[in-house]
């Protein structure tokens, strides 16, 4: 597990190792691969080439390349494609993830834990963001909103790069995107056992266009229902 991962309670790491287990071999080649094919984006995907003349960069991923969600295995490859990034000036890089049933808004850094290498104020070492969306129909890793609370608390206070954390609840993610700046929210629906037209704004962090870094919205992002459908 992650270096960062021994300072989270009890109740979280037995989950991931729970997680860890299931499946197996099976299940750890399977992540292997995920993380070999997210992490090869620079020579497959043009989006993410520094020749493209993409405004805004998009990739979705099976797997957080934030620094706690990856074992240290991975890290040499989380590495090579944030330097990667970094070295060829590729700014306003947006990944998309899921499949850990919770909600987390993060920046990308080379080393989160170094204040002389990361800002989470002014962005200093970020090399692009990441949303991770809730299940929408799961419940999350912790579902007792009473231990959610100290687990987020304990994971946010160890990892400045994680803007927003929650690993209790459902819902899903809204990305509100332009040539100025891709707004990232985290909506929570109240349950999953019976239909529920309530939902919850719980967070919303902003990136502006090559400041790359995350920052809390001021508000929610603006209603489309009037927008063009094409």
């Amino acid at each position: 597990m992650d270096q960062y991962a021994a300072t989270l309670p009890i109740a979280y790491k037995a989950g991931v190792r729970e997680a860890t287990k299931t499946g197996c071999r099976a299940n750890r080649r399977h992540t292997a691969k995920a993380m070999a094919t997210t992490c090869n984006w620079p020579n497959s995907t043009p989006r993410l080439n520094v020749n493209s003349a993409t405004r805004r960069r998009f990739s979705g991923s099976p797997i957080s390349l934030s620094a706690l969600a990856n074992r240290d295995g991975y890290a040499p490859s989380r590495q090579r494609l944030f330097r990667h990034l970094a070295d060829n000036y590729i700014d306003n890089t947006v990944v998309l993830t899921g499949d850990i049933h919770s909600g987390w808004c993060n920046d990308l850094a080379f080393n989160p834990q170094n204040p002389g290498a990361y800002n989470p104020n002014t962005g200093q070492g970020v090399v692009g963001v990441e949303f991770i969306s809730p299940a929408i129909s799961s419940p999350g890793p912790i579902p007792d909103p009473a231990e959610d609370v100290p687990n987020a608390a304990a994971l946010r206070a160890t990892s400045p790069h994680m803007k927003y954390v929650d690993v209790c609840r459902p819902g899903y993610v809204l990305v509100d995107a332009d040539r100025e700046r891709v707004q990232g929210e985290i909506w929570h629906v109240p349950t999953i056992d019976v239909p529920s037209p309530g939902e919850t704004n719980s967070a919303g962090f902003v990136s502006l266009a090559g400041a790359n870094g995350l920052q809390a919205a001021s508000r929610p992002s603006p209603s489309r229902s009037n927008a063009d459908s094409a």
